[in-house]
């Protein structure tokens, strides 16, 4: 019994259930790009042996946490890793096979005390409605799609078997003398426009619009006659002709009308055309390769007769289809399920945010009350990253109707899976810091080995540089720096210096700092007062090809003009954000998330042009802030300000042309002190330390301080015996990432003062201090264990990075994304944080494949060097690890908290994962059998860096999903990719060649 214990918690079957679990994953993406993600659901995510894997190895962490990473003080940390994971896979198990999710539409003043679940189950109910079979089942092209059953009915048993599941599918019309007269129909509801084909006998229902043709049942709409007899009554009044009216009702309520084909026939909620009459036909239904409908083909018997359904998927709760079937009604429906609440939930209003002078969403919000049993009444705001939590039913905001009166919520019920996964990532977590901390880990002796010294990391990039492609009339740069010094309220309710806000508008708009030679003062102050030129300057960045190609702009700046058509001046993009702004956030593209991006900075150019962007009026006795749009307008330029303001632009518009400022430096001086006078005791800011804080930039300048630092450091790495200079340029550079430190503290310092209070109320500074606090840490314990500080640099440098761009994209307008949050400014910062040390690993693994393939390199570096060589890569490979799955996890937690759910296997969260299970996989190496040996070790780490690489770029462009670019070409792989692996191939079978000569003997020998 306890062999087999050891034998099912060993590293051996983890290892190989581990590879299993990521080679199917892998292949799923690239499945879902060819066939989708519903083919890749059946094959390989809900398959039994895909959840019988994840049960293994579970059980694997079972006996495992009884033999090796049994609890004990010593091994503490080890044993919470283990747990952790226990827990968590424990958690996705309940979730995925307990927990239900779904969505809920809601008009105005709506009520509903259900949602329609996210998976499809195929019911049948009798003519009442009342369910008599349901049945979850996920039909696809690459499953069996066996389904057999006898269902009891009033009448007696009906046997019902599907006998083909018919992808892309299209009604297809077969002439036949013993068959029905059809009708060709054309459906319109709030949802969009359909093609239906209407047999004698039969009701369909598009949208809970009932349609019937010479049928019993009451419906919304019946046909009855054929040809030239058809007529057509309805239960509502409705509006005739060849485009609807807004006066009149030709067709009166319960009255049969004559039909009049290619006529639209509007109703309150539907609009009708019969394009056409069928002769006898029967109705089949066949695949078509650009058809996203899905049929399912039954055949049914009961008491001796048999029938061929159709039944069509549908994504509404009320549709059904009717089957007459000897001489009983049935409903059958394909789709998802009605779930019931045990509350209820009304829309008092649905809130739509626009940009100021535009048609593009900015944000919106849904204002529901929760009433349940008890009488009591609830009232929440649900918006994004804002959800609603009550009775363990968490509401979150997906999207909403096209006239802007509905909402559609997504609803979720998972309170166990949820808990339980939370748990898990809070336990990993700890277990992170146990093991960091501990003596006795692998990490620790690998840090603290005689050989091991070092363990650092460049992060490093090069802005492009830009220059104007023309002349533009530009305001002089010293006059511009004094107007930056003036005070402006800014989106979140802070006062600052305009120079605050123009520099976050030049980096949203250009995506630099500066606009060629232009200071963001310079370029804001210009747009403000000549939009006429701005409009069309190149200013706007616009990085993605395709969507270059679709504005008809070749460079990657594009002007304001070339977002709107020259004849009609329609906004290009007009179309597409409306249709993206109907998406759900979860479903949105990476293309389509780009586009938003684009049309925000179209937006904020907008209003700076308009002058509803700065707010520069102080207004004494209300105290809010005005605009300049709304300053000048409403009289606003017969005040004592707007008159200055006036006379300011005026006069700067000849001033540029001349160069002469002397009296534009004295109107904006005036305009300055009215401020001040008008702000009062509102505004205790440092403007002047404001405005230097921006100038010296202290966290965008010690990034590279404390890359090269670090660069340095490694590579001294090899020239420790060698060079007799080596300890003090080692001191040297340690003093260097002191010096950085300092500057990181004192950049601190300025933004508490500035901002009066301590830098860590948003994401950006949060990463400061993450950056700072490693830092400090690292010096704390640079003698205890001098790898710690190489180690803090590293996290520093990448967090700093990941800050640097969040600062480089900053929010201006009244926008609040799903990405707007702080988990993911969390999740990104840990994932960079494990990129880089994934990244130092490879480079050293392929620096140790080097250095065994070639016998002379290796005798000219000591066994010791190569022994911090290996110990610097595995203990890289183990931080980046615990960096890269924390970050994961807060991911997680972000999608959890944004659109109610923490896994959805995207291809980028698949890869994700893969890249995590080949880490684990790859630090556990020596305990495997077979694999403990510098080359197995040296070569995994640069297989290990290409999961890497295909989670952070392959997916954006090899595959399909939310984070991908690629919108269904052909995607050519760069020859270097190619070249870079084949290099990495020689240089192995090298390594495996050359460990004759120079690992299994020491280098005394070899040299005989």
């Amino acid at each position: 019994m306890k062999r087999l214990l050891l034998y099912i918690g060993s590293y051996l079957l983890m290892g190989l259930l581990m590879i299993v679990l990521a080679v199917a994953m892998g292949f799923a993406t690239f499945f879902e790009k060819y066939y989708g993600l519903e083919a890749s659901w059946g094959l390989v995510y809900s398959a039994w042996w895909f959840n019988l894997l994840w049960l293994l190895l579970a059980i694997n962490l079972v006996a495992a946490l009884f033999t090796r990473a049994r609890f004990a003080r010593k091994r503490l940390g080890i044993f919470i890793f283990h747990l952790a994971f226990l827990i968590i896979i424990t958690g996705a198990g309940i979730t995925r096979f307990f927990g239900t999710a779904g969505l809920m539409h809601l008009r105005e003043a709506e009520v509903r005390s259900n949602y329609m679940s996210e998976e499809p189950y195929l019911q049948v109910a009798d003519s009442a409605g009342h369910v008599l079979f349901s049945s979850q089942d996920n039909f696809n092209p690459y499953s069996s799609n066996e389904f057999s059953e006898a269902i009891q009915t009033q009448a007696g048993v009906v046997e019902l078997n599907l006998t083909r599941y018919i992808p892309n599918s299209v009604p297809v019309l077969i002439p036949d003398k013993q068959g029905v007269p059809v009708l060709k129909l054309v459906v319109a509801t709030l949802n969009g426009r359909v093609n239906q084909l209407l047999a004698l006998g039969e009701i369909i229902q598009v949208d809970g619009i009932t349609i019937g043709y010479e049928c019993a049942q009451v419906s919304d709409i019946v046909f009855k006659g054929a040809d030239s007899l058809l007529t057509l009554t309805t239960s509502e009044s409705v509006l005739m002709g060849s485009m609807p009216s807004s006066h009149g009702s030709d067709v009166v309520a319960n009255t049969p009308s004559p039909v009049k084909l290619n006529t639209i026939y509007a109703g309150s909620k539907y609009q009708l055309v019969v394009t056409g009459i069928a002769a006898p036909s029967r109705v089949e239904y066949m695949p078509q390769g650009k058809s996203n409908a899905q049929t399912l083909e039954f055949r049914a018997t009961f008491d001796g007769l048999l029938k061929t359904i159709y039944l069509n998927k549908t994504n509404e709760l009320t549709d059904w289809t009717t089957i007459n079937l000897g001489g009983q009604t049935l409903l059958m429906r394909y789709g998802p399920k009605e779930v019931k609440l045990p509350f209820s939930v009304v829309l008092n209003k649905f809130v739509l945010e626009r940009y100021s002078g535009s048609e593009s969403p900015s944000a919106y919000s849904s204002l529901i009350a929760i009433s349940d049993e008890s009488g009591g009444v609830f009232e929440r705001s649900v918006a994004m990253n804002r959800v609603v939590d009550y009775h363990g039913y968490r509401f979150f905001q997906a999207s909403y109707d096209t006239d802007e009166k509905g909402t559609i919520l997504r609803v979720s019920n998972d309170f166990w899976g949820m808990t339980l996964t939370y748990l898990g990532y809070g336990l990993f977590m700890v277990g992170v810091i146990f093991m960091m901390i501990s003596r006795r880990t692998k990490l620790y002796a690998l840090l603290t080995s005689p050989s091991a010294k070092v363990g650092v990391i460049l992060a490093f990039i090069l802005m492009p540089a830009f220059s104007m492609a023309q002349e533009l009339p530009v305001p002089d740069r010293d006059h511009a720096a004094k107007f930056g010094r003036l005070l402006v309220l800014s989106r979140d309710g802070r006062i600052h210096p305009l120079n605050t806000i123009s520099g976050e508008i030049t980096r949203k708009v250009t995506g630099q700092g500066t606009y060629g030679d232009l200071s963001s003062d310079q370029l804001v102050l210009a747009m403000t007062v000549f939009p006429d030129f701005y409009q069309a300057a190149p200013i706007i960045k616009l990085g993605n090809e395709e969507l270059r190609n679709l504005l008809g702009v070749e460079k990657p700046l594009a002007s304001f003009l070339n977002f709107f058509d020259s004849t009609t001046g329609g906004y290009k993009l007009q179309q597409q954000i409306a249709a993206i702004n109907q998406k759900p956030p979860v479903s949105r593209t990476k293309m389509e998330k780009e586009i938003l991006k684009v049309d925000e900075r179209v937006n904020i150019c907008y209003m700076i042009f308009t002058g509803g962007l700065l707010k520069l009026f102080p207004d004494a006795n209300t105290g809010q802030w005005l605009s300049i749009e709304q300053g000048l307008g409403n009289g606003g330029d017969s005040t004592q300000a707007g008159r200055l303001l006036l006379e300011y632009f005026t006069a700067l518009r000849f001033a540029t042309s001349t160069g002469s400022y002397q009296n534009v430096d004295s109107t904006l001086n005036r305009f300055a002190v009215y401020q001040n006078s008008a702000a009062g005791s509102s505004f205790d800011g440092f403007p002047a330390l404001e405005v230097l804080y921006n100038k010296i930039k202290p966290f965008e300048r010690i990034i590279p301080i404390y890359g090269l630092a670090g660069f340095f450091l490694l590579i001294l790495l090899f020239f420790q015996r060698s060079w007799r200079h080596a300890k003090l340029t080692s001191r040297i550079l340690v003093g260097i990432v002191v010096a950085g430190f300092v500057v990181h503290t004192a950049g601190l310092g300025l933004r508490w003062i500035i901002a009066g209070h301590s830098p860590m109320s948003n994401g950006y500074e949060s990463m400061l201090m993450v950056s700072w606090v490693a830092l400090l840490a690292g010096l704390l314990l640079v003698r205890k264990m001098p790898t710690i500080l190489g180690i803090a640099a590293i996290l520093a440098t990448a967090t700093l990075f990941v800050a640097h761009l969040s600062w480089m994209d900053p929010e201006i307008t009244n926008l609040v994304p799903v990405l707007k949050s702080k988990w993911l400014t969390l999740h990104v910062s840990f994932v960079m944080a494990g990129y880089a040390f994934f990244g130092l690993s490879a480079f050293l693994g392929f620096l140790s494949l080097l250095v065994i393939a070639i016998p002379k390199l290796y005798r000219r570096i000591e066994g010791d060097d190569f022994g911090r060589i290996q110990n610097v890569m595995q203990a890289g490979m183990i931080i980046g690890l615990y960096l890269f799955t924390v970050g994961t996890f807060l991911g997680a937690i972000w999608a959890n908290e944004s659109w109610g759910r923490y896994w959805g296997w995207d291809p980028k969260e698949t890869w994700a994962l893969i890249t995590i299970l080949v880490y684990v996989i790859i630090t556990h190496l020596d305990n495997i059998p077979g694999f403990k040996n510098p080359i197995a070790v040296s070569f995994s780490s640069l297989v290990g860096f290409v999961t890497v690489l295909m989670t952070y770029f392959g997916v954006n462009y090899l595959l399909s999903g939310l984070h991908s670019y690629a919108s269904g070409e052909a995607v050519r792989i760069p020859w270097g990719v190619y070249a870079g692996i084949g290099l990495v191939l020689v240089v192995w079978v090298a390594a495996i060649i050359g460990s004759r000569y120079s690992i299994f003997r020491k280098p005394s020998e070899v040299e005989k």
